[in-house]
């Protein structure tokens, strides 16, 4: 008897990303020892998928580089090279997962679940580059990608909840080329958008105008800011007044540019966890599906 993985993924992810959501919301921060507990569970549910699928052994190949991104997303390891010196261990460690990728494209090749699984490692390796150019900006925001990324090899189904648009085939080839946390990600962009209309009405509202910075933010007290999860985006530098967007941190020598000339308000940048749209992102997921799916049936 088979067991209804969609539900379970469902529950360990509305638990764990509720987590997160509700510490990140408090403090900014997430434990990383949150992680390393969905980390295995994810991959246990995809173990157990895997053998009601009936696959060959080959396919289970698949966790040495699952566990390989693991590690290095949750974990802190050894230089690869120390004092001049490849560390032999390190640098195995490395190589082993890009041999058995190639071992299992070769063998299987044929199978298109090891697509829909390679596309689990490609996942899991964009939420590196992402943070590498802190396009996701927090760790955690990346650390939920990887385990998201395991936990959602394949689009989720629960009857009367999941909506599909499309046909079987366009949803295999949805899983391998638009996989479910990229549907994820997809959404948690869409719904972050709509901050910049909710910044606009309350700074029409304040009459706090100011282009395009009143799309990206809000005045506050300069006195505030320190305390509050907001950098400042404005700031004097050689006498004259700058603005930066997009600020990646709160600059000491921005915000005292300002208590020196004894403003009182500024326009800051609020630092809005991306695991909350995320979360949404999630929910609408499975309600809605992919995005993409029900525009190809509105254009067909």
């Amino acid at each position: 008897m088979s067991i209804d993985l969609s539900i379970i993924r469902f529950v360990i992810c509305f638990i764990f990303l509720g987590v997160a959501v509700i510490s990140d919301v408090r403090t900014r921060k997430v434990p990383n020892k949150l992680w390393m507990v969905m980390a295995p569970i994810a991959a246990s549910i995809l173990a157990l998928d895997l053998y009601q699928r009936g696959v060959s052994w080959r396919h289970y190949l698949i966790f040495i580089p699952i566990a390989f991104l693991f590690v290095e997303a949750l974990i802190e390891r050894p230089p690869i090279v120390y004092k001049g010196k490849i560390n032999p261990l390190v640098f195995g460690w490395f190589i082993l997962p890009v041999l058995v990728i190639i071992y299992m494209i070769y063998s299987i090749r044929s199978s298109m679940l090891l697509w829909s699984l390679m596309s689990v490692i490609v996942m899991m390796c964009l939420a590196f580059v992402l943070y590498y150019f802190a396009i996701l900006y927090g760790g955690a925001d990346a650390k939920a990608v990887v385990a998201l990324a395991v936990l959602f090899p394949f689009y989720p189904e629960i009857r009367g909840l999941t909506h599909w648009a499309g046909d079987a085939v366009l949803l295999d080839f949805m899983e391998i080329f638009f996989p479910f946390t990229f549907v994820i990600l997809l959404n948690a962009a869409i719904l972050t958008l709509f901050l910049s209309l909710y910044y606009l009405t309350m700074n029409l509202k304040n009459a706090d105008i100011g282009f395009p910075q009143m799309f990206f933010g809000y005045k506050m007290k300069v006195d505030k800011i320190e305390d509050s999860f907001v950098w400042p985006m404005e700031y004097y530098e050689d006498e004259r007044k700058r603005m930066k967007l997009f600020p990646k941190g709160l600059n000491e020598r921005a915000l005292e540019s300002l208590k020196d000339r004894d403003i009182n308000r500024a326009w800051v940048s609020p630092k809005v966890p991306f695991l909350v749209p995320m979360f949404f992102g999630f929910l609408l997921g499975y309600i809605m599906g992919n995005p993409l799916l029900h525009l190809f049936e509105w254009i067909i």
